[in-house]
């Protein structure tokens, strides 16, 4: 069990470096969905299974997977979901995001959801 564990968290790894590395090779749309990654206002929370996280260097990722199987690292700051939201904490049984909603009279408002752990 714990050599699948590692296997798994050692293939998402080079998955999600794989996709660091050659991000800067294409060309973003820089405004519309997607412009700041491939969860920016291009899936619905309902779509996404919080699977796993994972710490590298320091820093806290969390493990990401899509209803149709595709798999993301994302860290605090990521863009996720609709209405622009954004990661602002990452723990182990859920991931808290921050979504900001109109209020239809011109101001915004910061509305925060909740994306449980998938057992």
């Amino acid at each position: 069990m714990k050599f699948n564990r590692l296997c798994f968290i050692a293939l998402v790894t080079l998955f999600c470096l794989h996709q660091t590395l050659y991000a800067d090779a294409r060309h973003p749309e820089y405004d519309g969905p997607g412009s700041f990654g491939p969860l920016h206002m291009t899936v619905y929370l309902e779509e996404l299974r919080y699977v796993g996280d994972i710490e590298s260097e320091g820093r806290q990722y969390a493990i990401v997977r899509q209803v149709n199987g595709k798999v993301h690292r994302v860290s605090i700051g990521s863009y996720i979901g609709e209405h622009n939201g954004s990661i602002i904490k990452i723990e182990k049984h859920q991931l808290t995001i921050q979504q900001l909603h109109s209020d239809g009279k011109g101001s915004w408002m910061k509305k925060v959801f909740y994306l449980k752990r998938s057992s």
